[in-house]
């Protein structure tokens, strides 16, 4: 396959700051599973060159089938994949791939794959990755991933490796980690897909963001901040309409009533707003935005 030449940065919601990577592959370890380390683990390892991948931007390199791979964990990761912008052929790849990945997301349950699937090392209390039992499998298929992602107890997405990977298209963007961290072995190229309800445009752009925060989690984050401080200009009975909507959600939180202090605010008024400001928490994108149309129709 013909390599790009061209030379690149880091795409997307901003260039990563940082001094330019000099070329330095995929470092290895065990093979991805069960024996994963920690992300931010560093181990000394031996680099070793990779004669068909070449670097092209900072912490950016090209694999032998042309995906784009960074070299950080998604988790800190700066891209925000352009849709409308990727060629046709990429946009088709893509949604299909996204098909896939929430026919596998609606199908199984956390439940299923506590009693089958191996649960990685990185968190042992919660862990947020959910190995595949079964040998071989590599590559992009939907059905049977290398690992299913779990967030807040519920499968959010899904991983997939390949050594290298087939060619994922324009948006998708790949990751490797340096030093052997996440149980990554030389080569290894991987992927991770978040579920979404639909295909359109914003779920494309989120489930191919590979760090959650500027994807899947912008919208309800961006809500968060404008509903919080939004609460200071309800009046009592806007107070209590909202916060019902809220418990109708996430149920009554009991607080502790303070009594009020000469000059201070209403202690009532003031137990509704931490209310529900504590259940901002608790509510995903679709119920913040139910929310927000509420206060904004005041």
């Amino acid at each position: 396959m013909k390599m790009d030449k061209s030379v690149v940065g880091l795409a997307g919601a901003g260039a990563l700051i940082g001094a330019v990577v000099v070329a330095m592959p995929i470092t290895s370890s065990a093979q991805v599973g069960p024996t994963q380390q920690s992300a931010g683990t560093t181990h000394r390892a031996q680099t070793h060159q990779v004669p068909s991948s070449r670097y092209t931007g900072a912490h950016v390199m090209v694999g032998p089938s042309g995906n784009r791979i960074e070299m950080v964990a998604p988790h800190q990761s700066r891209y925000v994949p352009k849709i409308l912008k990727a060629p046709k052929r990429s946009r088709t790849k893509a949604r299909t791939l996204l098909s896939g990945v929430n026919r596998f997301c609606q199908s199984r349950s956390l439940a299923d794959l506590k009693a089958r699937w191996r649960p990685g090392n990185d968190h042992p209390a919660h862990p947020t990755h959910y190995f595949n039992p079964r040998r071989g499998a590599r590559g992009i298929h939907p059905a049977r991933p290398r690992a299913a992602l779990v967030y807040d107890g519920r499968i959010g997405g899904v991983m997939f490796t390949g050594k290298p990977l087939p060619y994922l298209g324009k948006i998708p963007r790949a990751h490797g980690h340096h030093h052997m961290a996440m149980g990554s072995h030389r080569g290894v190229e991987m992927v991770h897909v978040y579920c979404r309800s639909n295909l359109t445009v914003k779920s494309m752009r989120e489930a191919f963001t590979p760090n959650r925060q500027l994807g899947v989690m912008a919208d309800t984050i961006r809500l968060r901040l404008r509903i919080r401080p939004a609460v200071m200009d309800l009046n009592r009975r806007q107070l209590r309409e909202v916060r019902d909507k809220v418990r109708g959600y996430v149920g009554a939180r009991h607080h502790v009533r303070q009594s009020a202090q000469r000059g201070g605010p209403d202690p009532r008024l003031r137990a509704m707003r931490v209310e529900i400001r504590k259940s901002l928490m608790r509510l995903d994108e679709a119920q913040l935005r139910s929310v927000w149309r509420l206060m904004k129709s005041y």
